[in-house]
């Protein structure tokens, strides 16, 4: 898996503040920094599918989000940026 041997997976202390983590499918492994849906059979209880529904909803909004700034703002369609770290975050924002 191509998640295991980025930054991200190894040195998450780098992106990630405590209480920090990021929102996935259910093909990613959870760990301290990522959370993914449930995968079956975990995924049949009532409690657990309302997150798994929760959770695609929040995916597909951020989604529609980013869909929304690529039709305003042509120019971030072919933007690709490296990060390496929580300073390379900062510094594209500002």
């Amino acid at each position: 898996m191509v998640y295991k041997e980025m930054g991200l997976f190894k040195n998450p202390h780098l992106f990630f503040d405590k209480g920090q983590y990021l929102l996935a499918d259910s093909a990613y492994p959870l760990t301290e920094t990522l959370i993914p849906s449930f995968k079956a059979p975990m995924s049949n209880t009532q409690i657990n599918t309302e997150f798994n529904f929760c959770l695609a909803r929040a995916r597909v909004r951020n989604e529609h989000v980013i869909g929304i700034l690529k039709g305003r703002w042509a120019s971030l369609r072919e933007l690709r940026l490296k990060l390496n770290d929580k300073d390379d975050i900062t510094s594209y924002v500002d």
